[in-house]
């Protein structure tokens, strides 16, 4: 089992594993679609993977040029976690974009 923590209010459902395999199988356009789904994770992961050898003022500037409303959403300690650096270099990095912005 795993857990997710939700940052705002959010609707969820959930399938237990067995009866997801099954509609899998009833219904081939939702294995396609499920197949999909998942080379896009993987294509994500390989993006952001690839973006850990980038330099923290890269990363920060791709974060907000992509999705500027983060920086509000969310901690700014899980944010610097996402960007794999420390919240004090995220820190520099907001103050520098405010002074340049």
């Amino acid at each position: 089992t795993f857990g997710i923590k939700a940052y705002s209010d959010i609707q969820a459902l959930s399938i237990s594993y067995d009866t997801l395999r099954e509609l899998l199988d009833k219904h081939r356009i939702l294995e396609k679609w499920f197949l999909h789904a998942a080379f896009n994770i993987i294509a994500g992961m390989e993006i952001r993977l690839a973006s850990t050898a980038m330099p923290a003022e890269e990363r920060f500037h791709r974060l907000i040029k992509s999705s500027p409303h983060v920086i509000n959403l969310f901690p700014q300690k899980l944010i610097a976690s996402y960007l794999n650096m420390t919240p004090e270099t995220l820190s520099r990095l907001r103050k520098q974009h405010t002074l340049t912005s």
